[in-house]
């Protein structure tokens, strides 16, 4: 009897185990995809803010310009 239960419990660490390599593989699939997501956004932003920095220097330029005249 004992060694059943031994056999029991260890099939069911296993399965345990198993279980919990699935979680720990999901979820390092989403954070692959999530750091992902973010280095997207980043780039994103980043090109954002470059073209709000050309408008505001053509803004400077025309303001310049017109105080010129």
């Amino acid at each position: 009897m004992l060694g059943y239960t031994q056999s029991n419990l260890q099939l069911q660490t296993i399965k345990i185990h198993g279980e919990q390599a699935k979680i720990v593989g999901e979820l390092l699939g989403q954070s692959i995809y999530m750091g992902q997501y973010l280095q997207d956004a980043n780039l994103n932003l980043a090109s954002i803010t470059q073209q709000m920095e050309q408008v505001n220097r053509a803004r400077i330029i025309d303001s310049s310009a017109e105080s010129g005249r």
